[in-house]
C-alpha cells in the first residue's frame, strides 16, 4: 500500500449526525497493547499512536453507507485500477442488537513522520470542547473522510475512514465514587469565536450536556473495549466484520 500517492480526490466527506459514540479516544493519542489487550494513552510519534472514535448507527443506515462507500472506491478505482477490489469497511462490525459499529481513526503522524494536527473536538456551541475525556454512550455529530486503502495482512482492500471533527452534543463522563461528584456544567464561552464557528458543516446546538456515571454500562466494559480495540489496531491492519 502506498498512500503517499494520495490525492484530494480519494478523501470524500461523510456527515454523521446525533450519533451515540462508542469508545472515544479524543484527549490525545492512543495505542493497542496486545500484551495486556487494552488501548493505552501513548505519544504522538510512537508507532500505531492515534485518535480514534466509534459511532453506532442502524443497519438500515449502515446499508446505505456501505453502498455509498463502495461507490466512492470504486469512482477512484475507475481512476486509478491499481487500488483493487472493494471488499470491506475497515473497522465496521455488526453487533448482537442488530446496530452497526464503525470506527473513524486519525493517525499522531503522516507517513513521512511529521505530525498530524488532532481531530477538533467541539461542544454544542461551535468552541473547542474543555474536557475531551468523553466515554462511550456521548452523542455527536462527526465528520470523517473515507477513502480507499488496504490491509496487507490478508490481502483485502475496501475503505477506511478518516476522523476529521467530532461536535459532542452530549458529553458522558465517568466519575470515582470515591470522590464527590463534580458539577459538570460548562462555565462560559470564550468571546472570540475560533474559525471553526463559521464551519458550514456544523450548527451551534447550545451548551454540551454534560453527564456522569458511577459505572461503566455493561457494554462498555474493558475487556469488550480491548476485543473491539484487538479488531482495529490499524488502518493498515483491519479484520472484517
Amino acid at each position: 500500500e502506498n498512500k503517499s500517492m494520495a490525492t484530494k480526490d480519494d478523501f470524500k466527506k461523510f456527515m454523521l449526525h446525533d450519533k451515540q459514540l462508542q469508545y472515544p479516544k479524543l484527549d490525545q493519542t492512543y495505542r493497542y497493547d496486545k500484551s495486556k489487550d487494552t488501548s493505552e494513552p501513548c505519544i504522538q510519534t510512537a508507532n500505531q499512536a492515534a485518535w480514534s472514535c466509534g459511532f453506532i448507527i442502524s443497519s438500515e443506515e449502515a446499508q446505505k453507507l456501505w453502498h455509498e462507500f463502495q461507490a466512492h472506491f470504486n469512482e477512484r478505482k475507475a481512476a486509478d485500477p491499481s487500488i483493487g477490489t472493494f471488499q470491506n469497511v475497515f473497522g465496521m462490525k455488526k453487533r448482537d442488537d442488530g446496530t452497526v459499529f464503525f470506527s473513524a481513526k486519525k493517525n499522531g503522524t503522516k507517513k513521512d513522520g511529521t505530525l498530524n494536527d488532532a481531530p477538533k473536538v467541539l461542544d454544542g456551541n461551535l468552541n473547542d470542547l474543555a474536557d475531551k475525556r468523553i466515554w462511550s454512550g456521548s452523542v455527536g455529530t462527526l465528520r470523517v473522510k473515507a477513502f480507499p486503502s488496504s490491509n496487507p495482512s490478508n490481502n483485502t482492500t475496501g475503505i477506511s475512514l478518516l476522523l476529521d471533527t467530532v461536535q459532542v452534543t452530549k458529553a458522558v463522563y465517568r466519575t470515582d465514587d470515591d470522590f464527590e461528584q463534580k458539577n459538570m456544567e460548562i462555565e462560559g464561552q470564550p468571546s472570540n469565536q475560533p474559525e471553526s464557528s463559521s464551519d458550514s458543516d456544523f450548527k451551534a446546538v447550545g451548551n454540551t450536556k454534560p453527564d456522569t456515571f458511577q459505572s461503566p454500562s455493561p457494554n462498555d466494559n474493558a475487556s469488550d473495549e480491548a476485543s473491539e480495540a484487538a479488531k482495529i489496531p490499524d488502518f493498515d491492519d483491519e479484520i472484517p466484520f
